[in-house]
């Protein structure tokens, strides 16, 4: 017993990063942590909860990764990431004042800690997933179990959750991130379905998450049948969340898995084709209801993008400065009376951020900040994505088309 643990031991402090890679992997559909701030969140009587300041176990591991890294790794910070990271923070000052009247300095404030919050959480998938990948020879046995255990979790909970209709013991289980309830549902006809979310705050999250841990799963070096066991559970899961993204995302990755050695596309066209997709689908969510095509999802994601269209033809300055990171569902509450478009639609008022993450860069960061990300991306994208298969590549690219051309940041 004391050599095991001594063995163990010996294994975290030669790979410590690896290891709490394992716990962020693990951890990753659990949205455990504890509101510090709320006050703030509500604007016009109506609670938006992206806007609480919250401490998350996410946060926490995602701050270990990065230490940890910087630990491992000599930093290397160029002046030019230093500038756009303070030109990010300090623009949104000259629109603070299009935001509501009470609370604009907590909104502000909390707009930054979402964006370190954000910038943290982008930097650890980065960090952990090349980590995880890295030592997919000598370890894949240890990272499918880990896998299959935050899936076999999830699953159980799942099922009770499609089950009951709703969430497993609501109140006593809310710390590990489940919702209280759920609001997300979606109806067949005269049947009404409660979308399964698991512990994240919703199901398309879940299907997002689930989508990942399948890649991952597909790159392992373990026998066919752990893989199809595994996407097979997977699967029925993220059919119960009944994410379409996630659907069509999954559809996507096992194709460009099967086809693995027949396709090639060189990194340096990736933004080019997220841009032109990212255009394509907003061009579909606009032209398709002029059709007489109805549903749901399009039909509200259509008046979402209008309503922030004439934000932004009300507000030009927007265009430059951006709202601030997570402050584009309080500029468009403050402002909603004089937007031509009704913010009311059906039985609920659309308060939500733009479902496409193109647009949703350009209303919360405004054009400038959004370019340079972009530029900075283009001039290092080899160099990121150093070390991972080609059809890797192409499933991680549309994993953020998809779910990022019909959706909002994941992280909020």
């Amino acid at each position: 017993m004391r050599k095991k643990l001594q063995q163990l031991k010996n294994f975290f402090i030669s790979n410590r990063l690896f290891v709490i890679s394992l716990l962020w992997l693990f951890f990753l559909p659990i949205y455990s942590g504890e509101i510090l701030a709320n006050s703030h969140a509500y604007i016009f009587g109506k609670y938006i909860n992206y806007l609480h300041i919250r401490v998350s176990l996410h946060l926490i591991l995602s701050i270990t990764i990065v230490v940890f890294y910087l630990q491992k790794t000599r930093l290397n910070i160029s002046a030019k990431k230093v500038i756009l990271f303070l030109v990010m923070l300090l623009l949104p000052l000259f629109s603070v004042q299009l935001l509501p009247t009470n609370d604009q300095l907590f909104l502000y404030l909390s707009a930054y800690f979402h964006l370190v919050e954000f910038f943290f959480s982008v930097v650890t998938f980065y960090i952990a997933t090349k980590e995880i990948f890295a030592h997919m020879q000598s370890n894949s046995s240890l990272i499918f179990r880990t896998i299959s255990g935050a899936v076999a979790l999830q699953f159980l909970l799942g099922i009770t959750q499609y089950f009951l209709g709703g969430p497993l013991f609501p109140t006593l289980l809310s710390w590990t991130g489940q919702p209280i309830e759920f609001t997300s549902n979606s109806s067949f006809g005269i049947w009404e379905y409660s979308r399964v979310y698991g512990t994240t705050p919703h199901p398309n999250i879940l299907a997002a998450i689930l989508i990942f841990f399948d890649l991952i799963v597909l790159s392992l070096k373990i026998p066919e049948i752990q893989k199809i066991i595994f996407l097979i559970l997977s699967t029925l899961l993220i059919l119960t969340t009944l994410s379409k993204a996630g659907i069509l995302a999954l559809i996507a990755l096992l194709f460009i898995y099967s086809t693995r050695n027949k396709i090639y596309i060189h990194e340096k066209y990736f933004i080019p084709i997220f841009l032109v997709t990212n255009a394509m689908l907003i061009f579909f969510f606009h032209y398709i209801p002029k059709l007489g095509i109805t549903a749901t999802f399009i039909e509200s994601r259509f008046t979402i993008h209008l309503l922030y269209l004439e934000l932004l033809q009300q507000f030009p300055v927007l265009l430059l400065t951006g709202t601030g990171f997570t402050l584009s569902i309080p500029t468009l509450l403050a402002h909603a009376s004089t937007i031509k478009t009704s913010i009311i639609w059906g039985n609920q008022i659309l308060a939500e951020p733009p479902h496409n993450v193109a647009i949703l860069s350009i209303v919360e960061l405004g054009i400038p900040a959004t370019i340079a990300v972009l530029y900075l991306i283009q001039n290092n994208i080899s160099r990121l994505l150093l070390g991972f298969e080609n059809w890797q590549k192409l499933s991680l690219l549309a994993m953020l088309i998809i779910l990022g051309g019909v959706d909002h940041y994941l992280v909020y």
